[in-house]
């Protein structure tokens, strides 16, 4: 609670510190011997003209150090009421405790007072490196808890950025993924490309393994000299200054 307190008063939030609602709802987690003890200390507190707020803090406070006091020790009257006093101590810190833990958040990566989302040390670094952060303190891909990995984790998935619909976080969204993948879907080509079969030809004085370039738009068969001569094959002889082929 005294951490809670402290915190508050740095962030301004003075006014949660004097909210009856949550001075009442601390009360209600304490043993129901202490929450008597408050309900006198309130009464004393309301007879002045004041309204009980955080006093609550001081009169924990007082309590755990009347329940650690040897004279309050004596007072019970044999070894079984000492434990049962010092049970009762334990219980009470343990109730500070946990009301004080439940107060402040601390970041497990940086261990400052915020949540994982907002630590700058995550915030400064690459995609990349933000993964290895949070493989290196266990933490999910998708809710930034710990102790779980994003396929078991509970949370439903936290990534809205142009309608991901991948399992994870926001803040590990590889934008530069995007952008990639948009850059290829829009590659296109002008040109046209030539099509090409491989072939075999067949002659009188044997046969010769070549490829043939495919014209749609040709009624007539070329073949050059060179493999026109390896397979025993005459013809007329034509020299050819081809420009264009299906508008390449």
């Amino acid at each position: 609670m005294t951490n809670c307190k402290i915190a508050l008063s740095q962030i301004g939030r003075n006014a949660d510190l004097n909210c009856s609602t949550n001075v009442k709802r601390i009360v209600k987690r304490l043993l129901r011997g202490i929450q008597f003890k408050w309900a006198e200390a309130a009464d004393d507190i309301l007879g002045k003209g004041l309204e009980p707020n955080f006093d609550l803090l001081q009169f924990l406070e007082s309590r755990v150090s009347i329940a650690t006091n040897t004279y309050e020790q004596l007072a019970s009257g044999s070894h079984k009421a000492q434990t049962t006093s010092n049970n009762r101590s334990a219980s009470i810190r343990a109730k500070i405790h946990t009301l004080s833990s439940k107060g402040t958040v601390h970041c497990v990566i940086c261990s400052d007072t915020h949540e994982v989302v907002s630590c700058p040390q995550l915030l400064a670094v690459n995609h990349n490196e933000r993964l290895e952060l949070l493989k290196k303190f266990k933490l999910c891909f998708n809710c930034l808890k710990p102790n779980h990995r994003a396929t078991d984790c509970r949370q439903p998935m936290s990534c809205d950025i142009d309608g991901c619909k991948r399992r994870h976080h926001r803040i590990i969204h590889d934008t530069e993924l995007d952008v990639k993948q948009a850059r290829c879907n829009s590659t296109y080509s002008t040109g046209t490309y030539l099509g090409f079969v491989s072939v075999r030809l067949h002659g009188s004085t044997g046969h010769v393994d070549t490829y043939a370039s495919l014209d749609n738009g040709s009624d007539t068969t070329l073949l050059l000299s060179d493999a026109a001569k390896q397979v025993g094959i005459s013809g007329t002889v034509t020299r050819l200054n081809i420009s264009s082929v299906i508008g390449a």
